[in-house]
């Protein structure tokens, strides 16, 4: 990989943490709107910029036929994962959300073991037994509080890895555009709120708001647009430890916009997730 290249998946990596986590702090800054509502905002402003560049460049967004049902398919399970993570951004800190969210990789490797037959080696399977640890404190067992949140976001981490799983499936005989990838995500995430159109109606937005819903969708797309280029340009096995950043991040800004304090829970259970992403990516650079 050229310098060059390297710093700027890095940087994209880097800009990804940072806005994702600034996504998950105005999803909680919001309480007052639905899901629903902020769903909608989420996609919207994807789309709208999609549309614009559509028109200059039909064919890398469509791809090509024999790949739209499989394209479809990865995004309706990717879309159910991001409902479910949006469900438990509304419910958790943003520390403990995205740190849920940042367990996928455990939920990677083993569907990789067990759906493509890849083999697991020694370094991962500590670094997973670490973040397994983390989640546990996340969870906080021996406490009497709803753990429901928390199962959602498990589950939203499972469905992403299924998702991802799709895409390194896909690159076997495949060659689909990452930025076709979104262009489905965005627009079958918007189909799929459709029907909901008709059981809740999206929330009065007052001025003072409106802002804050508008930058869930842009802060969004940005997240998914950086995270693309730095996969795509970067080695994943390098830059991947770089969207640990995002629990920093979340930390950081939940204190003073949301007034949220981790507690001791937290901070064990961030510190073994980061221990663990570090592990892979030291292992992974030999």
């Amino acid at each position: 990989m050229l310098i060059g290249n390297r710093a700027f998946s890095i940087f994209c990596m880097l800009l990804y943490a940072l806005f994702y986590s600034l996504l998950v702090v105005c999803v909680r800054y919001v309480p007052q709107y639905s899901l629903f509502s902020k769903l909608v905002f989420r996609y919207l402003f994807p789309c709208i910029i999609f549309i614009f560049v559509f028109t200059r460049n039909k064919n890398i967004f469509l791809g090509k036929c024999e790949d739209r049902m499989f394209l479809i398919i990865r995004s309706v399970v990717c879309n159910v994962a991001i409902f479910l993570l949006f469900y438990s951004m509304t419910l958790l800190s943003p520390t403990d959300s995205t740190a849920l969210y940042l367990t996928f990789p455990i939920f990677v490797s083993i569907l990789g073991v067990t759906l493509l037959k890849e083999k697991l080696k020694f370094y991962k399977l500590i670094s997973y037994i670490f973040s397994f640890i983390g989640v546990i404190f996340i969870f906080r067992p021996n406490i009497d509080i709803d753990h429901y949140p928390f199962l959602i976001g498990i589950l939203s981490a499972f469905l992403f890895a299924i998702s991802y799983v799709l895409i390194g499936y896909s690159n076997k005989g495949r060659d689909i555009d990452s930025f076709t990838f979104l262009f489905y995500l965005s627009f079958i995430g918007l189909f799929m709120l459709l029907p909901f159109f008709f059981i809740w109606n999206i929330d009065v937005v007052n001025l003072n708001d409106i802002l804050w819903l508008m930058l869930i969708g842009a802060l969004a797309a940005l997240s998914q647009l950086f995270v693309t280029i730095s996969y795509k340009i970067g080695n994943s096995s390098e830059v991947s430890i770089f969207s640990y950043f995002s629990l920093i991040f979340s930390m950081i800004f939940s204190i003073p916009i949301l007034g949220i304090y981790p507690d001791i829970y937290s901070y064990l259970g961030v510190s073994f997730i980061l221990l663990g992403g570090i592990i892979i990516y030291l292992k992974g650079k030999k």
